[in-house]
């Protein structure tokens, strides 16, 4: 079944003239600005099983997945204490049985709040972390339909706030039988009504009337947005490229790195697939890939990473990090400037200062 895929993978490609990305590719190199940097504090055997974390002011909102009960935990970072477990999981009123991560914050009348996506449901929840602390159960302000387009048969696989008034949606390719598979979508929507403002669109369209199924997973990319909201950015899983995309005119430039895998590695057996960027976070200077380069039949999932890659949002690769501590998830405290390491399948917790000479380009 895998040469299957991959002999219709390598049909799509072919063609396409040299690759399936419709934006402008850089090919550059890999910077040798490498820092060494040892986390500043850490908290150990605390922290709950996270696939993500957020941080707002001295609080770290964690998104678990080895609780059977609540998706979220809060920690405060400042007396290293849990505040309690939020957000029930279910499918009955105020549950949630999936959600976006706790990653973008806002204040209204002093109370900090942020939006939860539930795909299954197409819900957004307006979550008030700063009431939920405060009467210790989880608040609402308000639950909000979203529903997805005809075009968009199930619930968006990602979801982000556009200063209110606007969401950037996206939905990863689907290997089905529709004639044409758009491998990776992306739209601009207003809130709180579902209005399409723009689409964009990464890769070329794949005709699937000539047996050409691309496996989603090819597309995998973390992905974050420009704290400014004019940009985003993914890190691509299967290849070491990263992508930035205008929001505002849905123009798109990808910069692969030069000497290593291209397009060309899908001609190649399965087994020779290295893993590149396991997770991505931004403010408005830099943008943190957090890489891998091993490959994926040999990775060692319980080891993790201990490299990220910096660039600025031209694309230009400014430096390599190197973490002392392994990690598999990366957290950006935009206000402070802390880089936080963790791993999902471990209790530990580093706080590391962002370097000052990452240099600009």
């Amino acid at each position: 079944m895998k040469k299957i895929l991959f002999f219709f993978l390598v049909a799509a490609l072919c063609a396409c003239k040299e690759h399936p990305f419709r934006g402008e590719l850089y090919r550059i190199a890999k910077s040798e600005n490498i820092i060494e940097i040892k986390p500043d504090t850490s908290i150990r055997g605390e922290i709950p099983y996270a696939f993500y974390m957020g941080i707002k002011d001295s609080l770290a909102i964690f998104h678990t997945h080895k609780d059977m009960f609540f998706m979220f935990e809060i920690y405060d970072m400042k007396n290293k204490r849990s505040c309690g477990k939020f957000g029930p999981i279910g499918h009955g009123h105020k549950e949630v049985s999936i959600t976006t991560a706790a990653r973008q914050f806002f204040e209204e009348e002093g109370q900090v709040k942020s939006y939860l996506y539930e795909p299954n449901k197409e819900e957004v929840l307006i979550w008030n972390i700063s009431a939920s602390l405060e009467e210790g159960k989880t608040v609402y302000d308000s639950i909000i339909p979203y529903k997805a387009d005809n075009d968009f048969p199930i619930g968006y696989s990602d979801w982000f706030s556009l200063e209110k008034k606007n969401t950037l949606v996206n939905r990863t390719s689907v290997s089905d039988m529709l004639d044409n598979i758009n491998p990776d979508v992306w739209q601009v929507r207003s809130f709180p009504d579902t209005a399409l403002v723009r689409n964009i669109q990464l890769f070329n369209n794949i005709d699937n009337r000539q047996g050409i199924i691309l496996p989603e997973a090819f597309f995998s990319a973390p992905r974050c947005v420009k704290p400014d909201y004019t940009q985003f950015a993914n890190a691509m899983c299967w290849l070491p490229q990263i992508n930035i995309v205008d929001i505002q005119s849905g123009k798109a430039k990808g910069f692969l790195l030069k000497g290593m895998d291209d397009y060309d590695i899908f001609q190649t057996d399965m087994m020779n697939l290295k893993y590149y960027y396991a997770d991505i976070q931004s403010d408005n200077d830099h943008i943190f890939a957090l890489w891998c380069g091993e490959q994926a039949i040999n990775k060692d999932q319980q080891k993790g990473m201990e490299e990220v890659h910096v660039f600025n949002w031209k694309g230009n690769m400014l430096g390599r990090i190197k973490l002392s501590t392994p990690t598999d998830r990366i957290c950006l405290d935009v206000e402070n400037k802390l880089l936080y390491a963790y791993h999902t399948d471990h209790e530990n917790l580093y706080c590391y200062k962002i370097p000052a000479n990452l240099g600009e380009e």
